[in-house]
């Protein structure tokens, strides 16, 4: 089945958008993480836990045109969504407070950059300062000269001209020395000088030696972005606990899983009053909170209405490196399961013109696909359908290099009843589950699976 450009994008960008590494390289540091390997050793009995981490990078975080920000959020949930978790929208309050203050958001920003910086004219000077100083490092490096008058500007012809870490475009150092010999008119053009020297005093003199002024202007900005941030998060639980089929609840015993075990760690924590009227009461907290400390909502000093609460959690530098790999947190999961259980296995095989994900005692193929959570069975059969041909020509592959393969399998990441579908992978593929013994593999048996195969069934 040929991807679509929405899925290859997607995944393009989740291979690019980190380096991660492989599951080889993301094993070795789990083992080395103490906090790490107890909390992959408890999470078979958190089934919601599982459930969140099972899912797509682009379905765990929402996506904004390709834009991943891997954080969970908890907030205080309007009433009528605790009433029905899969109707939630933000209360009418909450709509109303958003709006209010969004139409000023833009005005304040503006006013804010415009009272350090000065009048428009100043950002026309700095285009041109910063067009001055790109045209002159280009001037000063042959390299560059020759690419921008190669007839072709591609991958290879950028690779031709920078083809070692020892040859790089010295952008940096170029910057260096402009800034340490800024007084030298030979190296910077006087006109030049002047501006850059009057716009960094104006850095000095507005922001750096007018922190009040700047807190007094952040203070008034806080609230504004808070309050969308946390609409934001309203629809982030909302989609999270639809994709999953958890209750609110269940979400934050989860991630009150993740934090015991140092996975996450809270990046803000504000409380305010939605029921004030005549000013805005808020609140920013400093210091580690547990999820389930931040739902306990305090009443607000002025009203003694209870307090609504936004907090994010932001990803431990391991997990959130497993959670960007392209088959997700799945792949390290079962990776590690087989290495704590003593089963030989190779990651990550790369042959001619294909790569497998495992191969287990070196007979035994397991594929794994992350699929995304919308997915109807129509969709998921036809994508089965194209693992099930690629693992049928990696097989083939392999028994050229000498490897042959007794049994595959297809490790997804979806908690739904594979019966339907697998009726229909036995009427399309009866040869793979004849000679193959092939079968799909659930997060919720992955632990069931892994222990079959130490037994060798």
């Amino acid at each position: 089945m040929q991807q679509t450009t929405t899925e290859q994008s997607e995944k393009d960008s989740l291979t690019n958008a980190h380096t991660a590494g492989n599951i080889t390289d993301l094993l070795a540091r789990v083992t080395e993480s103490a906090d790490m390997v107890n909390f992959l050793s408890s999470l078979a009995q958190n089934k919601n836990l599982k459930k969140l981490l099972s899912l797509r990078l682009n379905d765990l975080f929402l996506n904004n045109e390709g834009v991943v920000a891997p954080y969970f959020h908890i907030c205080s949930l309007p009433l009528e969504v605790m009433e029905d978790e899969k109707q939630m929208q933000p209360s009418k309050k909450l709509n109303h407070i958003i709006s209010s203050k969004m139409d000023n958001l833009e005005h304040r920003s503006k006013t804010i950059l415009k009272g350090y910086f000065g009048e428009d004219e100043s950002w026309e000077e700095i285009s041109v300062i910063a067009c001055y100083f790109l045209v002159d490092f280009i001037r000063k490096n042959p390299k560059l000269i020759k690419l921008i008058n190669s007839p072709q500007l591609n991958y290879a012809t950028v690779n031709k001209e920078i083809q070692s870490p020892e040859d790089p475009i010295k952008l940096f150092e170029y910057l260096i020395t402009v800034y340490n010999k800024i007084e030298d008119s030979e190296i910077v053009d006087p006109i030049i000088k002047d501006k850059l020297k009057k716009f960094i005093s104006i850095l000095k003199n507005k922001v750096i030696n007018k922190v009040d002024t700047a807190l007094d202007q952040l203070n008034n900005l806080t609230p504004n972005v808070m309050m969308p941030m946390h609409m934001f998060s309203v629809l982030s639980i909302k989609t999270l606990l639809t994709r999953t089929n958890i209750s609110y609840e269940d979400y934050i015993e989860a991630l009150d899983d993740l934090y015991m075990y140092h996975q996450i760690d809270n990046k803000s924590f504000m409380t305010w009053c939605e029921n004030c009227s005549e000013s805005q009461q808020y609140s920013i907290h400093m210091g580690r909170f547990a999820p389930d400390k931040i739902i306990k909502a305090q009443k607000c000093r002025n009203c003694l209405n209870k307090e609504s609460f936004g907090s994010l959690y932001g990803l431990s530098p391991l997990l959130r490196d497993i959670i960007f790999l392209p088959d997700g947190f799945l792949s390290v999961y079962f990776a590690w399961l087989l290495d704590s259980k003593y089963i030989s296995f190779n990651a990550n095989h790369r042959g001619t013109n294909y790569e497998t994900d495992f191969i287990v005692k070196d007979s035994v193929l397991v594929e794994c696909k992350m699929y995304k959570a919308d997915k109807d069975d129509g969709a998921v059969i036809s994508s089965v359908s194209s693992a099930i041909g690629q693992i049928k020509s990696q097989i083939k592959k392999l028994a050229t290099e000498g490897i042959q393969i007794k049994k595959a399998y297809l490790l997804w990441n979806r908690f739904r009843s594979s019966k339907d579908i697998m009726e229909e992978i036995n009427r399309r593929f009866p040869e793979m589950v004849r000679d193959y013994h092939f079968k799909i593999i659930s997060p919720s048996n992955i632990e069931a699976f892994t222990e079959g195969l130490k037994a060798g069934n």
